[in-house]
């Protein structure tokens, strides 16, 4: 979401994270391999202070620290961080060609974005157009947003084996209020991503979710079926709650935890409880 400087009111540009970045990469093959920020350079084909340029930026820990004869500290990296600081060089590279003014289908084709989108969040943050000369006075932007709208794409990571809600209750065949309730009561939290399919931007959960949402499935009660909860038997004997609750003391032997109409676990009873409270007097 972009969002506007309490101070200043101009709109800000969200950071992009490393997550973001290696989650678009899609399958790496990865090895032990550790390179320094300079055989990083070498391998990319630019520059060491480039590198580590960009290490800052994206708070990238090094993989593995040793020591040089002087004691000073050799920071090496990973394959992953290989991979992502290349993609940025690459992209980088072709944004150093672009011509200074471009039109919004020029900046959704570099950025990887659809039209719509593009000219969507050109308006959010405000993007300022100059007419072009020709006949058409297509609406020209400096090649400077199309930087500032790859970071705002870049900073929601793709989804990645995470799913929705609907998705785990298409999965698990569960209602979506109730699968949320157990990731709830798991500590699981969504986030927002970007599904690849569609390229909108959704709440997610984390793979294991799945797994969590099964477990709760195969330990969960069975519906009620024709068997009553204290507040139906209730409803049908026209009685108060409370006096209810303290006539079926007497059949507490007969209960069972029950899911209700609404997929909640609660004490049931059966049918024939019912008729005896409406026999009390």
């Amino acid at each position: 979401m972009i969002e506007k400087d309490s101070s200043s009111g101009e709109k800000v540009i969200p950071n992009s994270t490393l997550e973001s970045r290696i989650s678009r990469l899609g399958y790496i093959e990865t090895n032990a391999e550790y390179l320094t920020a300079i055989s990083i350079a070498n391998k990319i084909g630019t520059y060491e202070n480039w590198v580590k340029r960009k290490i800052e930026e994206f708070r990238i820990v090094p993989d593995d620290i040793t020591q040089d004869g002087r004691g000073r500290d050799i920071k090496s990296y990973s394959a992953i961080v290989v991979e992502v600081l290349a993609d940025e060089r690459s992209w980088y590279d072709m944004y150093d060609e672009l011509p200074d003014m471009i039109g919004h289908h020029r900046i959704a084709e570099v950025i990887g974005r659809s039209y719509g989108w593009t000219r969507k969040t050109l308006g959010e943050i405000e993007a300022k157009a100059s007419l072009s000369d020709n006949e058409r006075k297509t609406a020209l932007y400096h090649k400077s947003y199309a930087k500032k709208l790859r970071e705002i794409d870049l900073s929601t990571p793709m989804d990645n084996g995470w799913l929705t809600l609907r998705a785990l209750s298409e999965a698990t065949k569960q209602d979506r209020e109730w699968t949320e309730r157990k990731l709830q009561k798991a500590g699981i939290d969504g986030e927002l991503r970007r599904a690849a399919e569609s390229g909108r931007v959704f709440t997610h959960y984390p793979p294991e979710s799945l797994n969590i949402i099964l477990e709760a499935v195969s330990s969960r009660s069975a519906y009620g079926g024709d068997w009553l909860t204290s507040y139906k038997i209730a409803s049908l004997v026209g009685k108060s709650e409370n006096w209810i609750n303290r006539a079926l003391l007497e059949f507490a032997n007969l209960s069972k935890t029950l899911q209700d109409d609404n997929g909640v676990d609660r004490e049931h009873y059966p049918p024939e409880v019912l008729q005896e409270i409406q026999n009390i007097p």
